[in-house]
Parts: structure tokens; C-alpha cells; sequence
């Protein structure tokens, strides 16, 4: 579809890419999420005190471990789109130490 970052009208020459969006959409989402579903209101509630949600019957380690999931592969998108967004190809040094131990 397109060749390069700089076909589109809407980057020009920035470092801007699709990412952003992706970023925004994924904001978009997870307020509404924790704002509007019943979901949201466990994992807030989860988060505010978690004896009283314990007590009130929810499943405290399937809340974590599915935010856990979703929060590792909103991680993994953010990655893939630097990589791809950027470079457009996996390189040698495209991090520069980042998360290594000293």
C-alpha cells in the first residue's frame, strides 16, 4: 500500500507513524473500559482494596494474571510498531541498552 513513511500525507517527515495511533486507540479503549464495563470496576475495586474484593468474590489471581497478558501484549504491539514504524526492518543496536543490566 504504501512504500515508505514518507508517502503519507499525514507524517510527513516526522518520526511519526501508526503507533500513535494504535497508542491513542488502546487509551481510548482501556479508559472506557475501566470506566464503563464491570470489568473495570473489579480491577478498580482490586486496586482501592483488595480484602473487600476477596470478600465480595472476586477472583483476585485471574484479575492479575489476565492484566498481566493484556499488559505484555499491548507491550509487544508498542515494540512491533517502533521497530516497524521507524526502521521498517528489524536492525542490529535498534536498542541501546535499554532493559539490560548494568
Amino acid at each position: 500500500m504504501f512504500n515508505d513513511a514518507q508517502s503519507l500525507p499525514i507524517f510527513g517527515d516526522t518520526r511519526l507513524h501508526f503507533g500513535l495511533i494504535f497508542a491513542l486507540l488502546a487509551v481510548g479503549l482501556y479508559a472506557f473500559m475501566i470506566r464503563y464495563t464491570r470489568w473495570g470496576y473489579e480491577l478498580r475495586l482490586i486496586g482501592s482494596n483488595p480484602e473487600a474484593a476477596r470478600n465480595a468474590g472476586i477472583r483476585i489471581n485471574r484479575h492479575i494474571l489476565l492484566v498481566m497478558i493484556i499488559s505484555g501484549g499491548l507491550a509487544g504491539l508498542a515494540g512491533m510498531s517502533e521497530v516497524a514504524g521507524v526502521t521498517h526492518r528489524l536492525m542490529y543496536g535498534i536498542s541501546p541498552g535499554t532493559g539490560t543490566p548494568p
